[in-house]
């Protein structure tokens, strides 16, 4: 897929992703919905997630 623009605002490279089939879909009232939007403050503070420990240790 892609190009895409990354979440530096640069284009990304173009590579095979993986592919799903669903096959059920379960639903409720009053659903409990969270989304994260890219490039959005909790998607910038989920990329740095796995940097931590990098950081820690240096």
């Amino acid at each position: 897929e892609g190009p895409f623009v990354d979440i530096t605002g640069t284009y990304d490279v173009v590579r095979k992703e993986p592919v799903i089939h669903i096959t059920r879909i379960i639903h409720r009232k009053d659903p409990i919905y969270h989304g994260i939007l890219p490039a959005g403050p909790e998607h910038l503070l989920m990329m740095g997630v796995p940097y931590e420990p990098r950081i820690y240790r240096a």
